[in-house]
């Protein structure tokens, strides 16, 4: 779903189940905190 770079390491986060792309909430070289919600999954 997602490729993250924080500290020049990537971080890839995948969906834990099938599902489809709601929405994203986040755009490339935007900063974003602990718990925030980057994309809406659902059936």
């Amino acid at each position: 779903l997602v490729a993250m770079e924080a500290m020049k390491m990537e971080h890839l986060i995948t969906a834990h189940y099938d599902g489809n792309v709601i929405s994203v909430n986040c755009k490339e070289g935007m900063s974003v905190t602990a718990q925030t919600e980057l994309v809406e999954l659902g059936w």
